[in-house]
């Protein structure tokens, strides 16, 4: 199975790769919410190529419960932004000698979310409506790392105020939306969205937020490299993940990384 999926992700990769380049113009943000358009200008898009493929390296720490203990994770994910698509893998260690690991897929209308102990035995292997939603959610809140892809036709925007937005992603046949939220600076801060939760048997949609902060100039364009993910639970807030960008790659082969 794990070969399979590398596999499907690295042709969809190689075949992004062969698309024309396209520079981004200031034309194309006009229309779009104020809000979005000082973000957008703020990050260095304009005059860049759009960004087609993206391979990032993560650090960080999970925890599966809110009085868990926070846990060591290293991740690597790889993105195509047309079609909107990704492969995370991760490893998280729970023991010194015993590391479980992850795998989050987004992929020609399928999602799916496992995680193993040792790299083979099953603890987890969702997928469904409801995985898919969850994983449409989690690539909207990552254009941040990658942010012409703001400006896919498959992506559309709604202004709620001076500092918040609503943006859509239309995918296969089904939409998701989220809150993106904005500061002074016009830096992209926060995105908060209703997503399915798994609780017990049950899979519930509840407040779900991800904050990111840090920014720096990566290639030309200004990104945030830290995040931090969190439930908004009846208890209170179940912060679960955080991470940063150890390394980032546009447009490159994946032979290269």
């Amino acid at each position: 199975m794990q070969h399979t999926v590398d596999q499907e992700m690295h042709a969809q990769l190689e075949r992004a790769q062969r698309d024309i380049p396209i520079v981004v113009t200031d034309a194309q943000l006009v229309g779009l919410p104020e809000v979005v358009q000082r973000y957008l200008r703020s990050t260095g898009i304009v005059g860049k190529e759009t960004i087609r493929t993206v391979h990032l390296t993560q650090r960080g720490s999970m925890r599966i419960k809110p009085d868990g203990k926070w846990l060591p994770m290293v991740a690597a994910q790889s993105y195509t932004t047309d079609p909107p698509a990704f492969l995370w893998r991760g490893t998280i260690r729970m023991f010194p000698f015993v590391p479980i690991s992850g795998m989050d897929l987004l992929n020609n209308g399928h999602a799916q979310f496992r995680i193993a102990l040792l790299g083979r035995i099953p603890l987890v292997n969702e997928h469904g409506p409801e995985v898919l939603q969850a994983d449409m959610l989690r690539y909207l809140s990552e254009v941040v790392w990658f942010p012409t892809a703001w400006l896919s036709d498959q992506v559309t925007w709604e202004g709620l105020d001076a500092t918040a937005a609503r943006v859509t992603l239309h995918y296969h046949g089904v939409t998701a939306s989220a809150t993106c939220h904005f500061n002074a600076a016009g830096e992209f801060t926060q995105v908060s969205a209703e997503r399915y939760m798994k609780e017990g048997k049950r899979t519930v949609l509840r407040p779900w937020i991800g904050r990111v902060g840090a920014y720096r100039e990566w290639h030309g364009l200004r990104i945030p490299t830290t995040a931090e993910v969190a439930w908004q639970l009846p208890s209170g807030e179940f912060s679960y993940f955080r991470c940063e960008i150890t390394a980032i790659a546009y447009n490159a082969s994946p032979s290269s990384w």
